[in-house]
């Protein structure tokens, strides 16, 4: 059996697909019988996919990643540093400095980056909190959150 490459021109895969494709592949292999699965194999699928967890991607879906691309847009990014804003979700001025080729030119006023980190982080779900980082704001904890499930639920036969 061969690994087939969905599409070799869309090299560009943000943490969430990547996560996706991955679990895709996990899901195939486990229904394979356990004497043509390849252990090596499940072992990358298990370790990546536990890594991407601990990533932004976890808290990500098909929309919201749709929404903040499409709040990206106005900014004139090129597409690694589209997807580098995704993956990271960054929430501070610094991280834009870090993430953004000549920022200070393409970005000159602080208004301007807020409103690019504001783009980000408005599209993106909150809940995801980077190791070693306590939450600041308790209220935001509180307020209910919704969680959209991705899995397309099959109509039940009666």
């Amino acid at each position: 059996s061969t690994m087939e490459v969905v599409d070799a021109q869309a090299s560009a895969l943000t943490n969430f697909e990547a996560m996706r494709v991955l679990q895709q592949i996990k899901g195939r292999e486990g229904k394979r019988p356990k004497k043509d699965r390849t252990h090596n194999l499940n072992t990358v699928l298990f370790e990546a996919i536990k890594y991407l967890k601990t990533t932004p991607a976890a808290h990500q879906t098909e929309e919201s990643i749709k929404a903040c691309m499409e709040a990206l847009r106005p900014f004139g990014l090129t597409t690694a540093e589209t997807l580098q804003l995704i993956n990271a979700r960054p929430t501070t001025a610094v991280d834009i400095e870090v993430m953004i080729e000549e920022s200070e030119e393409r970005l000159p006023t602080e208004e301007q980056v807020d409103a690019l980190l504001e783009a980000v982080t408005s599209t993106l779900s909150e809940r995801y909190v980077p190791k070693g980082k306590k939450k600041e704001v308790k209220e935001e904890e509180e307020e209910e959150e919704t969680t959209i499930n991705i899995k397309k639920e099959e109509p039940m036969e009666h």
